[in-house]
């Protein structure tokens, strides 16, 4: 079966955000803070929340997934060793593990994430 991505469940903008690795702190320490961060790409996503047995099932891999986030495949998003998260109008999550190409079609990426408090 062919994998679809709808857009009526892309009901999240949202960005992707990188790690600037040069931003440091008044100490010279890497900094953590908004300035850290850059936009590299605005899209629009499906977010859910994970219950009951399919979240029992995501924390055997990882104990701190909350949530399942699916996308259109962007060709240039790649996660390497450098840090990204995704970052809602008021919610921020950090993927758990590189995003995975749904049957290798280019169409859809999926991820587990947890979402920052």
């Amino acid at each position: 079966m062919a994998v679809v991505f709808r857009a009526g469940a892309a009901r999240h903008e949202a960005w992707i955000e990188k790690r600037d690795d040069a931003a440091v702190d008044d100490f010279g320490d890497p900094s953590d803070g908004p300035s850290s961060w850059e936009s590299i790409a605005d899209v629009w996503l499906s977010i859910k929340p994970l219950n009951g047995r399919e979240l029992l099932i995501a924390r055997q891999i990882s104990a701190e997934v909350t949530h399942e986030i699916e996308m259109r495949y962007i060709g240039s998003f790649k996660q390497s060793n450098t840090r990204i998260r995704l970052k809602d109008s008021d919610r921020v999550f950090e993927p758990i593990e590189p995003p995975r190409n749904l049957e290798e079609r280019n169409r859809v990426l999926k991820f587990m994430a947890k979402e920052i408090i």
